[in-house]
């Protein structure tokens, strides 16, 4: 039978879910509260998709070009208001937005980046924007409702994972609490789920779960919400079938169920907005000949052709791709974190993945095995192949030589499934450690983004 999940009672589990959830929500909300608004990723475009959701609209609208939808008037003023005051990087000029109204005329805002994407990203960010419009609150209320509730359960998925993942489980907690996750997770941005589900489904594939029927409902709605959330990563739910010892027949079959209903779920949705493509790098540069389906075609019938180029961008950006895994980066200028607090990161994350936490947990059988762990590196490179094929179709023009728009955050949600192919250590892994080493991490992360927003000293 499949391991139970460690009960409350564990005093080791419950420390360690104690002590991430202490460090997590105090540097999350200090990135929530010191971000200034809309600085993240793409964070604009992320709340009007957020926004268009929660008034009941889960397709964008096309019109000509553009690619969006119809919204409040006054949310599209405040949110270029808003912007402007980001470049000013100004606390005090938030003022007027606290209070302001967001009703007037509806007007068509272009979000076409983050307009296809599916909803499961964004269900915390949703459910706050609902509840804050029926309190009447601003666009500036929103927003930071937005990022608190995406930090909230980001954490919560984060902790689930920790305490069902076998033996490391402090690795799942070492990569959400890399400056780049908290960061993101205190922001409106969907690529928070995505990481955040990322982390249950591998701990829940290769680690403890519930037994019998509640396991495999588990597992196929955990499919489903991968499947929902930001594609590729659907591909993260191979995990499900990794070799593992006592599964029953009806429990590999849920397995395998969790997968397809992953797969069904994302080809239905991308069945259902890929007709409202609209390029997105256009809009960077004109000139660029972005047509998907032909960049596709050169993929599948040149494969090499595309491998050179994948692997010549590798290359000569893959030290920028590491470093923006970790370091908090918005549309103020680059957070560039200290490169021994970079290295530090990655060291931290690397020891969480060979060192074990004392076997205490109840049902704690060792971790998975080295086919399990083999098909999981797999399942990484292949989702970050799956990626970069992604951006190079639609990103992108015909025939580029390189590939660009691949950011480092791409990297987080596989990175734990890459990871478990390194090699275990006998050395057991120290709790107080572990989280002081992360909370001095995330200290210098928002230290460098209030640097580069403010000007305030480092």
């Amino acid at each position: 039978m499949t391991n139970p999940t460690p009960t409350a009672s564990d005093p080791a589990a419950r420390r360690r879910t104690r002590l991430f959830l202490g460090v997590g929500l105090a540097f999350g909300l200090a990135f929530v509260a010191l971000t200034p608004p809309f600085a993240a990723a793409d964070e604009a475009t992320h709340f009007f998709r957020a926004y268009q959701l929660s008034e009941g609209h889960l397709v964008a609208t096309r019109r000509g070009d553009q690619l969006g939808g119809d919204l409040p008037g006054a949310v599209v003023r405040d949110v270029a208001g808003l912007d402007r005051v980001r470049r000013r990087t100004s606390l005090g000029a938030l003022g007027p937005y606290w209070s302001s109204t967001t009703g007037g005329p509806r007007t068509f805002a272009d979000f076409r980046n983050t307009a296809v994407y599916p909803p499961a990203g964004y269900l915390p960010q949703t459910a706050a924007i609902l509840v804050g419009r029926v309190l009447g609150a601003s666009t500036l209320v929103l927003l930071y409702a937005a990022r608190l509730a995406n930090l909230l359960v980001f954490l919560a998925l984060a902790a689930v994972a920790a305490r069902r993942f076998p033996s490391v489980r402090w690795l799942p907690l070492a990569v959400a609490l890399t400056p780049m996750a908290v960061f993101q997770a205190a922001s409106a941005s969907s690529d928070a789920a995505t990481t955040g589900l990322c982390l249950l489904v591998l701990a829940s594939a290769l680690g403890d779960r519930a037994p019998g029927r509640r396991g495999i409902v588990e597992a196929v709605v955990l499919g489903a919400l991968l499947g929902l959330a930001k594609p590729p990563y659907v591909l993260m739910s191979l995990v499900f079938l990794a070799p593992r010892r006592g599964l029953t027949r009806d429990e590999r079959l849920g397995a395998v169920g969790a997968v397809l209903v992953g797969f069904a779920v994302a080809a239905l949705w991308s069945r259902t907005s890929t007709h409202l493509y609209v390029p997105y790098r256009p809009i960077i540069d004109v000139h660029l000949d972005i047509r998907p389906a032909a960049q596709l075609h050169r993929v599948v019938t040149a494969p090499w052709s595309f491998v050179s180029t994948l692997s010549v961008t590798t290359w000569e950006s893959l030290g920028k791709w590491l470093r923006q895994a970790v370091t908090p980066v918005g549309r103020f200028p680059a957070a560039a974190m200290p490169l021994v607090a970079v290295v530090g990161s990655y060291a931290l994350t690397v020891a969480a993945a060979v060192m074990p936490v004392p076997a205490i947990e109840a049902g704690d059988a060792g971790g998975p095995g080295r086919a399990a762990r083999a098909l999981a590196v797999a399942v990484g490179l292949v989702t970050l192949l799956a990626i970069s094929v992604v951006v190079y179709a639609y990103a992108d023009g015909v025939g580029a030589r390189r590939v660009d728009g691949i950011y480092g955050r791409y990297l987080l949600p596989v990175l734990p499934a890459l990871l478990l192919g390194l090699p275990r250590t006998r050395r057991r892994a120290n709790d107080l450690a572990f989280v002081g080493i992360a909370a001095v991490l995330l200290a210098v992360g928002v230290a460098a983004v209030t640097h580069r927003a403010y000007g305030w000293p480092l």
